[in-house]
């Protein structure tokens, strides 16, 4: 059911768009960010729109890069494109309808962002983009912007939060950490780690919410648990598709699921769960 709805959209017309992102929503929603069609929605159980696509002018731009939902509150969506960000605000009335907000440069570092992620400790909202990143506080409708330093200053590819509130971004060189509440900052590089962090891009990042952190690289999934590193490579461990991990994420029963450009792993220490 699924795979045919995506294929055709709701008027018909065939979809011929690679999927960038996906993310689930409040209300039994799940969001496609689409590779130049916009945003689709879909919105299991309904009676009509069922199937939902935005596009330019609604949104800001037809390549969706990333797509960060509240679950818990108010339910709102943020779209990021290569042009700024969009933010889907449900109606209260009708989950069908809702009305849409565009933020861009100046109030963002750049118009291309690439990457979102919640801080479910106090629900503010921070995006990656192509020069530093940025912070959404709708407690005091206010953003904060926020610049790396030069030497670690590169593309944030991807983002996700740990329990204590430390944002974690993967880049086009290097991983950096940051804790706003303690105003701690870490970087870590190919260099600064001894090897043990690939050299080159860091496409995912990923956290247990404790104290393990998962990167996806180009060689390899690398893992940090409280301060050791360890590579996993199809050498070292034939079950990973490829070494060339693109995307990272953790399902409700602890399981690790691994994307790769040649398929998927799933990965439990205590043993694969569904």
């Amino acid at each position: 059911r699924i795979r045919d709805s995506l294929r055709y959209s709701p008027d018909g017309v065939q979809s011929r768009y690679k999927v960038n992102y996906i993310e689930t929503g409040k209300g039994a929603t799940i969001w496609f960010g689409l590779d130049g069609g916009g945003v689709k929605r879909f919105r299991e159980g309904a009676t009509r729109a069922v199937w939902t696509t935005y596009n330019v002018p609604t949104i800001t731009y037809y390549n969706v890069q990333s797509i960060s939902a509240d679950k818990v509150v108010n339910g709102d969506v943020w779209v990021s494109t290569t042009f700024g960000i969009s933010r889907f605000i449900p109606s209260l009335n009708d989950p069908e309808f809702g009305t849409w907000l565009t933020y861009t440069a100046p109030t963002i570092p750049s118009n291309q962002v690439y990457a979102s992620a919640i801080n479910f400790n106090d629900n503010t909202v921070w995006f990656g983009t192509q020069d530093g990143f940025a912070m959404y506080d709708d407690r005091v409708s206010d953003w904060t912007a926020f610049t790396l330093p030069t030497q670690y200053n590169y593309k944030i590819n991807s983002m996700t939060f740990d329990r204590a509130g430390t944002l974690w971004m993967a880049k086009l060189v290097g991983v950096t950490s940051f804790n706003k509440e303690l105003s701690e900052w870490k970087h870590y590089t190919n260099t600064n780690t001894g090897g043990k962090l690939p050299a080159g891009e860091i496409h995912a990042v990923t956290t247990d919410l404790g104290s393990v952190r998962w990167f996806g690289t180009d060689q390899g999934l690398v893992r940090l648990s409280d301060t050791t590193w360890t590579t996993f490579t199809t050498s070292t461990t034939p079950e990973l598709p490829d070494n060339s991990v693109t995307a990272l994420v953790y399902d409700s029963r602890g399981n690790l699921w691994i994307g790769t450009n040649k398929g998927i792993a799933i990965f439990n220490e205590e043993g694969t769960r569904f």
